[in-house]
């Protein structure tokens, strides 16, 4: 398994994300899948970087992650990250 690179501030989003979808759908159970990103992610550093280039301001957080982590592509189902695909 290849290991996610990951900054701390994911960890919050994708605890709200995992939220909105239990909701949605009950029997899903995402904990287990946020645990993995903890024990194989790559944790990296972010600070220094400011990216700006995201129409979701908040979205910029996984731009940063992925210059620090020197990340080659997002995987992402979000619309903003999904429309930037030009900018790679």
């Amino acid at each position: 398994m290849v290991g996610e690179v990951i900054a701390a501030t994911f960890l919050s989003e994708y605890q709200r994300v995992a939220e909105k979808l239990s909701a949605r759908y009950p029997s899903v159970d995402i904990e287990p899948i946020i645990r993995l990103f903890v024990i194989f992610g790559e944790f990296v550093d972010t600070k220094g970087i400011t990216e700006t280039i995201c129409e979701d301001q908040d979205d910029n957080k996984f731009i940063e992650c992925a210059i620090a982590g020197q990340c080659k592509l997002i995987i992402s189902g979000d619309k903003h990250l999904l429309s930037m695909e030009d900018h790679v």
